[in-house]
């Protein structure tokens, strides 16, 4: 999976989690100080990217995963680890 269908697919999933358009979405927003998400919301996410993915993030890189940006780059990084496993 290329880069822009990872940072699609999160985008995505963090609007509907938000309740925003995907397109109103800026990849470096915050997602609790801008995107007002809580920690329910931010959980939801991380629960369906690591269903969609078929990956695993871990509770203690959750935290440092605030935006689309990082998180696309997490998944990504994440998938190619995989690949060449």
């Amino acid at each position: 999976m290329d880069r822009n269908s990872v940072e699609a697919a999160v985008r995505e999933t963090v609007a509907e989690a938000a309740g925003l358009d995907s397109a109103a979405i800026d990849p470096d927003a915050d997602l609790v100080d801008d995107l007002h998400m809580d920690s329910l919301a931010v959980f939801e996410v991380v629960v369906d990217l690591e269903s969609r993915f078929r990956l695993r993030i871990p509770d203690e890189v959750i935290d440092q995963l605030r935006s689309v940006a990082r998180i696309s780059a997490y998944v990504e990084r994440e998938l190619n680890a995989s690949r060449h496993a």
